[in-house]
């Protein structure tokens, strides 16, 4: 694993997202991606869930089956049965022949949502759950009724509304904030002329840049000072749309950094 001399990121306050389970470490939305993600210093896992017809949960960064097996249509459409078998061909990771089966592609799992919550005096805390579905809503529900139940028995009110409920709510495109923005790009001469250039025409000011090269590829990742959320929203699109930009990885609001 690097050292913070070799990536100074590392000793900053950045989550690594591992996008599709790790794709670049191998065949995306596989658990041996995961794992070689986890291994090269990931601190997060995006995935894609994706219902079946029968209501089983599919890890695919893809809606079809076109691309991962050799069968074809929307997952949505499909039974986990029928989602379809592996291809014949095979992918090589570090020099050996990787056939990516049913196992390592689908995963049935319980969806969870989860809170996580960092605290100067407990650290960091992760809550989770299940909580969505037919059980955990009715609980939740039920608790509610139970609630109004018990304050109208004691003669209580319930919580009062907060002190901001009534303030007017500023649109979303005028929100100001900080960004992280992910870029895969083209390891060529003069990509980050363009990409710098998206940012100043909408009067987004760049705050720090950090790239590095991965063969014909590169990451991009760049962090902004506080900006209007439409202004970076238009920025992002652009971006999207330039020849070398290949894919937009993750656009992440900057909240605070350890220090402030």
């Amino acid at each position: 694993m690097p050292s913070e001399s070799d990536n100074p990121w590392l000793g900053r306050r950045v989550i690594a997202f591992a996008h599709q389970g790790g794709a670049w470490e191998a065949p995306s939305s596989t658990l041996f991606a995961i794992r070689r993600a986890l291994a090269a210093g990931a601190t997060a896992i995006e995935l894609d869930v994706h219902a079946t017809l029968d209501g089983e949960l599919v890890v695919s960064h893809d809606e079809t089956v076109d691309r991962t097996t050799d069968g074809r249509g929307a997952i949505a459409d499909l039974t986990l049965d029928n989602l379809g078998e592996p291809g014949d061909a095979t992918v090589e990771v570090d020099g050996t022949g990787l056939k990516v089966g049913p196992t390592s592609t689908v995963i049935g799992a319980t969806l969870l949502n989860a809170v996580f919550v960092e605290a100067e005096a407990a650290g960091r805390l992760m809550f989770y759950g299940a909580g969505a579905g037919g059980q955990p809503t009715a609980s939740a529900v039920l608790g509610d009724i139970v609630a109004v139940a018990r304050n109208r028995r004691a003669g209580l009110r319930g919580p009062e509304p907060a002190a901001y409920t009534g303030l007017p709510a500023i649109p979303m495109d005028s929100a100001l904030t900080r960004y992280y923005v992910a870029l895969d790009v083209a390891d060529r001469p003069g990509v980050l002329a363009p990409v710098a250039e998206s940012f100043a025409r909408r009067g987004v000011s760049i705050k720090v840049v950090h790239q590095e090269g991965r063969g014909e590829e590169a990451s991009l990742i760049i962090v902004t000072h506080t900006a209007p959320e439409a202004a970076l929203a238009a920025t992002v699109a652009e971006l999207a749309a330039m020849d070398s930009v290949r894919d937009v990885d993750s656009v992440l609001r900057v909240e605070g950094e350890v220090g402030e």
